[in-house]
């Protein structure tokens, strides 16, 4: 991506005036929802599907969405401090409800440590 020319001190490739564009939104046909199988169940359905938390979480988006690194994820672990984890298969998860648990422990020590 090249600079901006007022920072780099370059004329741009192309003026404004060159380009021969309206201003605003496009008048080309408007986009239309489409059908689509809903989770391989056959049935159809015109609006995609509601997404929300996740049902669970792996090491890594558990790590990601909660902002800290694995390393101090394994740290937490070793003093008993990290969240219940679910084995299925060969997986390792951690549940919604065991990562709520461990956000509301995490809050009452520290509510705890303030007091």
């Amino acid at each position: 991506m090249a600079a901006r020319p007022e920072i780099s001190g370059k004329a741009p490739l192309v003026t404004p005036d060159e380009i021969d564009c309206p201003a605003g939104p496009p008048d080309g046909p408007r986009l239309e929802a489409r059908a689509h199988d809903v989770a391989g169940t056959g049935i159809s359905s015109v609006h995609p599907p509601i997404r929300g938390p996740p049902v669970a979480y792996t090491i890594e988006s558990f790590c990601a969405a909660h902002h800290i690194s694995k390393a101090f994820f394994h740290k937490l672990r070793s003093q008993g401090l990290g969240p219940r984890l679910t084995r299925i298969g060969s997986r390792v998860l951690i549940t919604a409800e065991a990562a709520a648990a461990w956000r509301a422990a995490r809050e009452a020590e520290t509510i705890q440590e303030s007091a």
